[in-house]
C-alpha cells in the first residue's frame, strides 16, 4: 500500500513539475549575479574590504578556516559543506548585496516567528525558513518572470493543489500565513518522498520529477544531493549552496559588519477574523493607522478589498493595540464599507500596483546624504514602490537626480510646504 501511495505521489508531482520549474532562484536573476561574481573575481574588488553604499564601513573577509568553523557549529539536519559556490554565495549576501541583506535582516524579525511556528506544527525543521531568503527574499509581494508569487514563490498550478486561492481580489499565495502552511505541506510532501532534506529542498525548487531522473543518472550515491547534483538544472545545482549561504550570513550577520534597517513594522500583531466585506482604506481612518502599513501586513488582498461573508471568514492582520478598538468599531467599519460604491471595490488592477487609494505624484531632488531608504521614510512609501516607480534596479542614486513618489492626497499639503518637493 506505501508504495503504491508512494507511485502515485511520484507521478503526481513529477506532471506538476514542469509547471513548478521555471522559477528563479532570489533575486530574480542569479545567473546574471554570478556572472557578475566571476567577472569580479580575479579582479581587484575579488576578497577585497571595500565599501559597498556604507562608505563607512569596512567590509571584513575570513580565511577559509573561519567559514568553516563557523557552519560547523550550526545545528542543521542537512551537511552544510563549505566550498567555492557556498563561498561566492556568502560573498553575494554579505558584499555584493549588501544593502538587500540589511532589508531581509529586518524582515525576518517579522517573518520568521510566523514561520517557525507553523513549521513546528507541521514537524518541517526550523532552518527550513532561510528558504524562503532564496526564493524570495522575503518580500511577500514579488512575482518572478515565470509567473510565482509570494514568500514562497509558489507558481499558481502549485498554489491551487496546496489551496491557495487566486483571483482578481485576493490572491492568498501572498498569504504570509496560508503560504508558509502551504510551503510546510509541500516540504513535508517532498520529504516523504525522498527522505533527505537537501534533496525535498532541491525538488521544492525545480520540481520533484527532475530530482527523480537525476537519481536515476546518478550510479554513486542517489540519496546525497552532493552526488546527484550534476544532474540537475543548473540552478537547482547553485540552490543548497545558496540556501547554505543565507542561513550562514542570518547567523553571522554582525560579524561581516551587517546590521538591520529600521522597518515600519509593529512589534507585536494580532489577528482579527473578518466576517463580511470591508475595505482597507476605512480600516485606516477608523483605527488611525497608516493604510499602507495595513498593505504590507495583509498583502494578500489586491484591492484593499476583504471578500468576506457570513459563510467565508477573512483574516485580517492589525497591531496589536489596534485589535481591540477594531472589535469596538467591527460593525461600523462594515456599514462605511457597505455605503462606498461596489464598482470601486472590484474593478481588475495590475497586481504590481496593488491599492486603489488615490494619489497623486511629486518629484524629489536628490540631494547630498540622500539615500533610498532616508527617502521612503520621509514620504512614509514602500521602499519597493519607490524603485519600482524609478525603475531603479539597484540601491545608487545620483545628487541632481529627479524621482517620481506617489502619495495620497490627503497629505499632499504637507509635502507642498517641504522644500524636498521639487
Amino acid at each position: 500500500m506505501k508504495k503504491n501511495l508512494l507511485a502515485l505521489l511520484s507521478i503526481f508531482f513529477f506532471l506538476n513539475s514542469f509547471a513548478q520549474f521555471e522559477k528563479p532562484i532570489y533575486s530574480e536573476n542569479v545567473d546574471s549575479l554570478l556572472k557578475l561574481y566571476y567577472s569580479q573575481k580575479h579582479s581587484q574588488m575579488a576578497r577585497l574590504r571595500i565599501p559597498v553604499f556604507e562608505p563607512d564601513t569596512i567590509i571584513p573577509d575570513f580565511p577559509d578556516s573561519v567559514y568553516v568553523a563557523r557552519l560547523a557549529k550550526l545545528n542543521s539536519f542537512i551537511e552544510l559543506p563549505y566550498n567555492e559556490d557556498v563561498y561566492k554565495f556568502i560573498r553575494f549576501y554579505a558584499v555584493l548585496k549588501r544593502f538587500h541583506t540589511r532589508q531581509m535582516i529586518s524582515l525576518s524579525n517579522y517573518y520568521f516567528p510566523i514561520v517557525e511556528q507553523i513549521f513546528d506544527q507541521h514537524g518541517i525543521p526550523d532552518e527550513m525558513k532561510y528558504l524562503a531568503i532564496i526564493e524570495s527574499g522575503l518580500n511577500p509581494v514579488i512575482k518572478s518572470r515565470a509567473g510565482a508569487v509570494g514568500l514562497w514563490q509558489f507558481m499558481n498550478g502549485t498554489g491551487k493543489m496546496y489551496r491557495l486561492k487566486n483571483d482578481k481580489i485576493i490572491d492568498e499565495r501572498r498569504d504570509p500565513i496560508k503560504s508558509t502552511i502551504a510551503a510546510a505541506k509541500y516540504l513535508k510532501d517532498l520529504y516523504g518522498m525522498f527522505g533527505d532534506w537537501a534533496l525535498a529542498m532541491a525538488a521544492y525548487n525545480c520540481g520533484p520529477g527532475y530530482v527523480l531522473s537525476a537519481q536515476k543518472k546518478c550510479k554513486t550515491n542517489p540519496k546525497n544531493f552532493w552526488e546527484v547534483r550534476k544532474y540537475l538544472p543548473r540552478e537547482t545545482r547553485n540552490y543548497i549552496p545558496a540556501y547554505i549561504a543565507a542561513f550562514y550570513v542570518m547567523k553571522y550577520y554582525k560579524e561581516h559588519c551587517l546590521s538591520p534597517i529600521e522597518l515600519q513594522f509593529p512589534k507585536a500583531i494580532d489577528t482579527v477574523m473578518i466576517h463580511l466585506p470591508l475595505n482597507l482604506s476605512v480600516v485606516a481612518a477608523e483605527l488611525n493607522v497608516n493604510v499602507q502599513l495595513l498593505r504590507e501586513m495583509n498583502p494578500q488582498y489586491k484591492k484593499d478589498f476583504i471578500p468576506a461573508n457570513e459563510s467565508l471568514a477573512y483574516s485580517l492582520i492589525l497591531p496589536i493595540e489596534k485589535a481591540t478598538q477594531f472589535v469596538e468599531v467591527e460593525k461600523k467599519l462594515y456599514e462605511q464599507t457597505k455605503s462606498l460604491k461596489i464598482n470601486s471595490l472590484t474593478k481588475p488592477d495590475n497586481v504590481q500596483s496593488n491599492f486603489n487609494t488615490v494619489k497623486t505624484r511629486v518629484n524629489h531632488l536628490v540631494q547630498s546624504g540622500d539615500d533610498l531608504e532616508s527617502i521612503a521614510k520621509f514620504y512614509n512609501v514602500n521602499i519597493w514602490d519607490l524603485k519600482r516607480w524609478n525603475k531603479i534596479r539597484e540601491n545608487g542614486i545620483l545628487v541632481g537626480q529627479k524621482l517620481e513618489i506617489y502619495i495620497s492626497i490627503a497629505e499632499e499639503s504637507k509635502y507642498k510646504k517641504n522644500s524636498k518637493r521639487h
